[in-house]
C-alpha cells in the first residue's frame, strides 16, 4: 500500500508552479479565500455567487477568475486541506491494519465507514466541486485516490484468499465507490432519507458479501 502515498491529491492545475506569483496577487488569492470561508459559513456554499465573493473580498471579478475559474475550483482548494488529513489518517490506519495483520475486508470496510463521514462533513463543497465539472472521474485528484486505495485493498484480500481470483477488481472498486459521490449520497440522504450510519452500514455489507461470492 506505500504506492498509494504518490498518487496526487488534488487537481491544482489552476495554481502556477513555474513561476512565483506576485505579492499582492497571493495576498488578493487569500483574501479571497479567508472571504468565500465567511460568506458560505454564513448564508450556505448555494447561496453565494462568485460576484458576491469578489465584492466582499474588495476585488475585482477578472482577479477573481483569475485565482478561480469557477466556485468549484474555489471550493476544490478551500476543501483541500481536508481531504489530505484525511488521507493521511487513511495511510497510517492501514499501516497500522498491515502491521497488526487485519483482515484486507475489514480494513476496506473501515475505510468506507470514515468517507462516508467524510462526505457528509463536506458535502456542500463536494456537491459545488462536482456540479462544476472541476473533478470529474476521469481527472486526477480525490477519486483516482480513493479508487486506487479500494482496488488496492480488494487485492490484497485477493492475496489473502479471503476473495475469489476471478473477481472483477476494478470494476467492484467503481461500484463501492459509486455510492459516495455527491450526487448518489446526496440521493441517499435527501430523497430516499437513508442516514449515514445506514448507508455505512449497507457498504459494510456489501464488502463483506463479496468473500461469499
Amino acid at each position: 500500500m506505500n504506492d498509494l502515498d504518490h498518487i496526487p491529491l488534488m487537481n491544482n492545475g489552476h495554481i502556477p508552479n513555474t513561476r512565483l506569483q506576485r505579492a499582492d496577487a497571493v495576498a488578493n488569492r487569500q483574501r479571497l479565500l479567508e472571504t468565500a470561508v465567511s460568506l458560505f459559513a454564513e448564508y450556505g456554499v448555494e447561496e453565494v455567487h462568485m460576484e458576491r465573493i469578489a465584492q466582499a473580498a474588495g476585488v475585482g471579478k477578472g482577479t477573481l477568475y483569475r485565482h478561480f475559474p469557477s466556485k468549484g475550483d474555489l471550493c476544490l482548494t478551500l476543501l483541500e486541506g481536508a481531504f489530505t488529513a484525511f488521507q493521511d489518517n487513511m495511510l497510517a490506519e492501514m499501516r497500522q491494519g498491515i502491521t497488526a495483520q487485519s483482515s484486507p475486508l475489514h480494513q476496506l470496510a473501515q475505510f468506507l465507514a470514515a468517507y462516508v463521514q467524510f462526505v457528509e462533513r463536506h458535502m456542500p463543497f463536494i456537491c459545488e466541486i462536482q456540479r462544476g465539472g472541476v473533478d470529474t472521474l476521469k481527472s486526477p485528484g480525490p477519486y483516482a485516490w480513493l479508487r486506487m486505495t479500494i482496488e488496492g485493498l480488494l487485492q490484497t484480500a485477493v492475496a489473502a484468499g479471503e476473495l475469489a481470483h476471478d473477481l472483477d477488481i476494478s470494476f467492484l472498486a467503481d461500484m463501492l465507490l459509486a455510492p459516495l459521490t455527491a450526487q448518489f449520497f446526496r440521493f441517499f440522504l435527501v430523497w430516499r432519507v437513508f442516514d449515514p450510519k445506514r448507508i455505512s452500514a449497507g457498504l459494510q455489507t456489501l464488502v463483506y458479501g463479496l468473500a461469499s461470492s
